[in-house]
């Protein structure tokens, strides 16, 4: 059963993308053509979130993909395509973020730990070559992001206290 169930959601999400990509043919969507990459890595990491059981494939892949997506977004928006300068390290974060995740629906303490380590790491990495990039080598013109700086700490730490909040309530009650 959970086949054919994977079978109809790949269907559904193949019917999305030819309705999409026929959507741009036929209408001017000028510049939210990054759609085409953000919305089918959305479909994919609801494909392996909501499989009976968790598809690590599909999450590594929808990860990839909409973090891809994400990001030509905001530089669509932004205009700031030499960003993908230092914006590589948003990998790293999203897949702490996805492995972390993981850990949690497998109940598995030391993916769960892996994940956090990389999402730190990656986040790390992403504020220390964005500060480089942005005011030493790009002299100062500005971080593309910056009036969303505030946002995008928020979601992260939100994002943290939520993958980490099973974790400690375990170790908690396991102590008690």
């Amino acid at each position: 059963m959970t086949q054919l169930d994977n079978r109809n959601k790949l269907g559904i999400l193949i019917i999305g993308i030819g309705i999409m990509l026929l959507g741009f043919q036929f209408f001017d969507m000028g510049g939210l053509w990054p759609l085409t990459v953000l919305l089918p890595g959305l479909a994919i990491l609801g494909f392996a979130i909501t499989s009976e059981k968790l598809n690590m494939p599909a999450l590594m892949l929808g990860t990839a993909v909409t973090t891809t997506g994400a990001l030509l977004f905001g530089m669509n928006i932004t205009g700031q395509w030499e960003s993908w300068a230092y914006m590589w390290a948003a990998y790293p974060t999203a897949v702490g973020i996805a492995l972390s995740y993981a850990g949690q629906r497998f109940n598995d303490s030391a993916l769960s730990a892996q994940g956090r380590r990389t999402l730190i790491a990656g986040t790390g990495m992403l504020a220390f070559f964005g500060i480089m990039f942005e005011f030493f080598i790009f002299e100062g013109n500005g971080f593309p992001f910056s009036d969303s700086l505030i946002a995008i700490a928020l979601v992260v730490v939100g994002a943290y206290l939520l993958l980490t909040r099973g974790e400690k309530s375990k170790r908690k009650n396991h102590n008690d």
